[in-house]
């Protein structure tokens, strides 16, 4: 799967304390809908590139892969949240 940017300021801000959502639809040039059926995934978030990881996601732990749809619902919870301190930080 090619890398998305997102940026997740204002609307899409991470509030700290608050369990953040964010759904991605898997879709090819044409717009259609692209099958995760069988994939894997995971999601790592960093304070720079070679920084330790802060938090890791993965399907089995905070990503859920839609399958058919194509769609990747990403979940922080409100403990993860809390966690982490106000900055930029940037996630593969």
């Amino acid at each position: 799967m090619a890398a998305g940017k997102f940026n997740i300021t204002g609307e899409n801000a991470i509030e700290q304390g608050a369990t953040w959502q964010r759904l991605i639809k898997w879709k090819d040039a044409d717009d259609d809908l692209i099958s995760n059926a069988g994939y894997s995934a995971r999601m790592k978030i960093k304070a720079d590139v070679s920084s330790a990881e802060l938090l890791s996601l993965t399907d089995a732990a905070g990503i859920t892969l839609g399958g058919s749809n194509g769609e990747i619902l990403i979940t922080i919870t409100s403990t993860q949240t809390a966690a982490l301190s106000a900055g930029m930080y940037i996630y593969d």
